[in-house]
């Protein structure tokens, strides 16, 4: 399901005990599955070329090209600085404020 959601080719791995694992491609076709209660190794053709053909020209569920990027927009400063450990609270409001779009 998350495939075709997100228009993408996927590479689901299980366990070799529950077995399954399979690769689907971005409109939920199984192109290749692993046996229950085996441990293998599966592959497929992943036609990257063909999925940006179908992203073009499809209308129907094409939810990226529906994303409202503007709402996102405050990603674009960093929230929380790099490899800041989290360790306690005292300096928690230096060096991760707020931001700027929630209210005080």
């Amino acid at each position: 399901m998350r495939s075709i959601e997100n228009m993408i080719y996927g590479i689901n791995c299980n366990s070799g005990k529950y077995g399954n694992s399979m690769i689907v491609d971005y409109l939920g076709r199984i192109l290749a599955r692993g046996a229950k209660g085996r441990q293998m190794t599966i592959g497929a053709t992943i036609d990257v070329q063909e999925l940006r053909d179908y992203r073009n020209k499809t209308q129907l569920h094409n939810i990226l090209q529906q994303v409202r990027t503007e709402c996102y927009m405050y990603l674009n400063e960093p929230i929380w600085p790099v490899n800041k450990p989290l360790t306690d609270g005292k300096d928690y409001s230096k060096w991760a404020p707020k931001p700027k779009f929630y209210k005080k």
